[in-house]
């Protein structure tokens, strides 16, 4: 479907035939999918208050914050709960810890949506800030939440102005993806090597059909849509409205991306030390760094919200309350090193990004004094300090499952299925490579930069009782899943940096892991890990 931006479209009332629990597990398949028009916090959550700490029930009138504050008894620590929700701040804690929620969800096995069972903690008294800690027991292997971003962007890896193809963002981003959920829009032509005489075969179990192929065109295929001005592509009009509220126009954020590449190939032209990632056949593919990518989308966001509230909106940032401040910049070794000439000393500038950005956005005199360099700067640092870099699922893999599933696995059937897929991706003796994965997943996975505000609230262990999991949903949501049995009323951590069986001497070095997060993450660990008397190394 091809459309202009206009404004978004209201929302249709649901039918009154369907039964509660229908549209129970209807709305919670659509908040998984990342297909619902509204946010979470208008939810009706069905898990009951109870006493054992967890946030009550979100209605939509004075929802509480779910903020917490340890007790000073620490042979039987109880968590209590405050309620502040009559606060008409906006950067009040209530609000911001209120807004961490939004996004975050349970689904139970029948589709019904609940709180997540975790709640945010004071421990300012420990220097850790704010924490999170399990409402109730959770089990070994078990998904804590699923939490939606709050915040994403996909990685530009080309500069179409300097191509003058400013109307290619397939070539822009490398991958064909939906600009909201960033659902991948590759067709299996995608993946092959030898041109128009490859085939994939068993094609049709590929997920993503395609929209140029009229006569046998999919209803999801159907449903795309392409802006006629900028050519951003859309899996949804849903998915075009809810952009189009967060982020003004498609148009908008075209110009401010393209800004931002052409920026960076302007800088690596001029300093041949900075890297292109690129193989030297290809002077316009650049590597933006992705801290910068995702506060340029988190920029523009706030900026849109500024300008639909005329300028009331200015602490009613989602962003609020995320650690990262514009005197980061430096440590963290982001931007272009150049001497002030008033100060006399050097330092990371974000200046050229900055005024880029602020261009191509339009920017008036007083929007540049809200939206000023050094809250740039700002985002920059909250972005670096608590986004992810993750591949959205490759339809790939659900191709190959699918494929294995009619195929039956270790048939013979099967067995000639993957020789006739290895010649088509270009494997000249039948055989996969291990590398294959890899290359495959460069041309069909959509990568992005994202930030979830309620899992930056998590703080780090080396030896952490969950981890994330990225990639198991078409769209930028990730899973909190717990690696042991935790306890109610225990803080939940994660590791910030690589500790598993890839990491090398970074998981059994304590020097080499403090020095990573110290130069990553600007702070001195002090899990209970790195503070053992006895450590391991590696000689």
């Amino acid at each position: 479907t091809k459309i202009s931006c206009g404004p978004p479209s209201p929302r249709k009332s649901r039918s009154c035939m369907a039964t509660q629990d229908e549209l129970d597990a209807e709305e919670g398949l659509e908040m998984l999918l990342g297909l619902a028009s509204v946010d979470l916090s208008s939810a009706q959550w069905d898990a009951p208050d109870g006493e054992d700490g967890s946030a009550p029930a979100l209605p939509s009138a004075k929802p509480s914050s779910g903020l917490l504050v340890p007790p000073s008894n620490n042979a039987n620590p109880k968590i209590l709960h405050v309620q502040t929700g009559s606060s008409s701040s906006s950067n009040s804690p209530d609000i911001i810890f209120r807004s961490c929620f939004d996004r975050a969800f349970s689904l139970s096995s029948n589709g019904v949506l609940s709180k997540p069972p975790v709640s945010i903690i004071d421990m300012s008294a420990n220097n850790r800030g704010y924490a999170l800690v399990a409402s109730r027991d959770i089990c070994r292997g078990d998904v804590v939440y699923t939490e939606r971003a709050a915040e994403a962007s996909q990685m530009p890896r080309r500069c179409l102005i300097c191509e003058k193809g400013r109307n290619h963002l397939g070539q822009l981003y490398g991958v064909k993806g939906c600009q909201h959920c960033f659902q991948s829009l590759e067709p299996a032509s995608s993946i092959l090597v030898g041109g128009d005489a490859a085939k994939l075969p068993m094609e049709e179990y590929w997920p993503v059909a395609k929209s140029s192929d009229e006569k046998n065109k999919s209803r999801l295929a159907s449903r795309r849509v392409q802006c006629q001005n900028c050519c951003a592509l859309f899996c949804s009009k849903q998915c075009h409205s809810n952009h189009q509220k967060s982020m003004g126009t498609c148009c908008q954020w075209n110009e401010a991306i393209q800004a931002i590449a052409h920026a960076y190939c302007c800088r690596c032209h001029s300093n041949p030390s900075v890297d292109t990632n690129d193989s030297g056949d290809n002077e316009t593919a650049i590597s933006v760094e992705p801290s910068i990518v995702l506060a340029s989308r988190m920029f523009c966001a706030d900026i849109e919200r500024y300008r639909s509230t005329q300028g009331d909106s200015l602490g009613a940032s989602p962003f609020n309350g995320i650690c990262g401040e514009s005197s980061d910049i430096n440590p963290l070794e982001i931007g272009e090193w150049r001497r002030e000439e008033k100060e006399g000393e050097a330092r990371y500038s974000l200046e050229s990004i900055y005024d880029a950005l602020c261009n191509a956005l339009k920017l008036a005199e007083m929007e540049r004094d809200a939206f000023s360099l050094a809250s740039y700067e700002k985002y920059v640092a909250m972005a670096a300090r608590n986004g992810f870099n993750i591949n959205t699922r490759s339809p790939f893999r659900e191709y190959y499952s699918a494929m294995t599933r009619a195929n039956g696995r270790n048939s013979e059937r099967h067995k000639d299925t993957v020789r006739q897929l290895a010649l088509a991706l270009g494997a000249e003796d039948g055989e996969l490579r291990r590398d294959m994965d890899r290359e495959i997943e460069e041309k069909c996975a959509v990568q992005i930069a994202a930030l979830f505000t309620l899992t930056a609230r998590i703080n780090h262990s080396c030896d952490p009782c969950a981890e994330l999991r990225g990639g198991e949903f078409i769209d930028c949501h990730v899973d909190l899943a717990a690696k042991r049995d935790i306890s109610k009323g225990e803080e939940i951590s994660i590791s910030y940096i690589n500790i598993g069986r890839t990491a090398g001497r970074a998981a059994t070095d304590r020097n080499k892991r403090r020095r990573e997060l110290k130069a990553r993450y600007l702070f001195d660990c002090d899990c209970t890990k790195c503070m053992e008397v006895e450590d391991t190394y590696e000689v």
